[in-house]
């Protein structure tokens, strides 16, 4: 093989190293946003500390450092409707909050 048959396949690989780099770079950028909306325990009264273990063990298992951030049931900078929440005014959080996930 003469060196510029070598060329095009170097080339294509280190084109495909740096889109990769690049690729994980803006990935990593922009963390994924998920909100916890408010939940009803239906137990008795006794029961209903279930409610903050729960949305705080779910925001700790979802939370990942720089590539998952989670808006939780008390976080004051969110307002939380009273009643069932139907599945457009879950959407409609989600858009406030700006969350790619509900």
């Amino acid at each position: 093989m003469n060196p510029k048959q070598h060329r095009i396949p170097f080339f294509i690989l280190i084109s495909l190293f740096t889109a990769t780099c690049f690729a994980a770079r803006i990935s990593a950028a922009t963390p994924l946003r998920v909100a916890i909306l408010p939940f009803q325990i239906n137990a008795p009264s006794e029961l209903s500390y279930l409610k903050h273990g729960i949305a705080d063990m779910l925001a700790s298992r979802l939370t990942w450092e720089d590539k998952v951030v989670v808006f939780r049931e008390d976080d004051p900078a969110r307002e939380t409707p009273i009643g069932p929440i139907s599945e457009k005014a879950a959407r409609e959080m989600g858009a406030a909050l700006q969350a790619n996930l509900v």
